[in-house]
């Protein structure tokens, strides 16, 4: 009798390299570059170690840590803990377990402490800048409301930043019109709602195509194939 196979997780198969996923997050490649190497714990454990090759779920934690350290004013200390509390909560089943916790945990944010929370199996509260602690904040911040999770508070997808933000201020008007799902075209940023991509539009753009005639042609609005090409870097005529 055949054995029956294991269905293929695409959130977790190797798909982005470093360069590649840094360029996504407009993060620099070496910052990306020292998340996922043994010299830092690792932040990140890459799907794919040498060369390493990350997953969905990879790109989706270093978008959470980028924006936890930036915009969030979370110290890396503080993150490097909360990320080994919780390791430590799924060894004592008090989590789900994940080899990518930063994806696979809907994490929460007290604005005014600077600190991190999560969700237990249990439903409790529990701080993770506190070694795991349960307790109940007056305010808990949803965190990374552009990270799109599904029940269980997996990440499915996410809308990746236009630019590069350093407040909240900033960051809160960034329009969601690009997404990252690795179930349509391949993983690659898109126009939301569609499967063509910031790198189809770029690359248009570059060639001489105006952004106004591309858009009558994919049918869209013309601030989302701007964005598209602001994604990429790509000027675009006022």
């Amino acid at each position: 009798m055949a054995r029956k196979k294991n269905p293929l997780d695409v959130l977790a198969i190797p798909n982005y390299g470093p360069i590649e996923a840094a360029s996504f997050l407009h993060l620099p490649s070496e910052t990306l570059r020292y998340w996922i190497s043994a010299e830092s714990g690792p932040l990140v454990i890459p799907a794919k170690k040498n060369p390493p090759i990350l997953s969905f779920k990879n790109l989706v934690e270093c978008y959470v840590l980028d924006i936890l350290r930036r915009i969030h004013k979370i110290s890396m200390p503080k993150v490097r803990f909360s990320v080994e509390t919780i390791r430590n909560l799924q060894n004592a089943r008090h989590l789900m377990h994940s080899q990518t916790p930063l994806a696979d945990h809907d994490l929460k944010i007290d604005q005014k402490t600077k600190r991190l929370y999560v969700y237990d199996l249990h439903g409790k509260i529990v701080q993770l800048t506190a070694g795991g602690q349960i307790e109940w904040p007056e305010l808990v911040e949803a965190a990374l409301r552009r990270v799109v999770r599904d029940k269980d508070g997996v990440a499915r997808s996410f809308h990746p930043f236009l630019g590069r933000y350093d407040t909240l201020e900033g960051s809160d008007k960034d329009p969601e019109y690009i997404l990252v799902n690795p179930h349509i075209s391949f993983g690659k940023p898109v126009i939301r709602g569609t499967g063509i991509t910031t790198e189809t539009i770029a690359g248009r753009i570059t060639a001489g195509d105006l952004d106004e005639e591309l858009a009558k042609e994919y049918g869209r609005p013309l601030a989302e194939i701007r964005a598209a090409a602001q994604f990429e870097h790509v000027p675009v005529a006022a």
